[in-house]
């Protein structure tokens, strides 16, 4: 994540309960306090401990509203990062 790890950690500082799948993978989500839900992010943890992440801010145009983080791409994301995107889409 390089120099965007502080703006991720304050996008997750109000956070939901990590979930653990089958005790191999972990995933937690949260949103930047006061910002309404308009700055949010999400991790994803695999069983290799590869790490993936996604930064949302819904101010942004669509084209710069996501940053995506340990893939090239959308597709290579965990289903559930996929699922974090298609719910912060609006």
């Amino acid at each position: 994540m390089g120099k965007d790890f502080e703006e991720f950690l304050d996008n997750i500082a109000v956070g939901v309960p990590v979930e653990a799948k089958g005790g191999t993978e972990l995933f937690g989500s949260g949103m930047a306090a006061h910002s309404g839900g308009q700055q949010a992010g999400a991790y994803f943890i695999d069983q290799t401990g590869l790490l993936y992440a996604v930064m949302v801010d819904k101010d942004q145009p669509i084209n710069q509203k996501f940053k995506i983080y340990g893939a090239a791409n959308y597709e290579q994301l965990p289903e559930k990062l996929r699922t974090f995107i298609s719910e912060n889409r609006q």
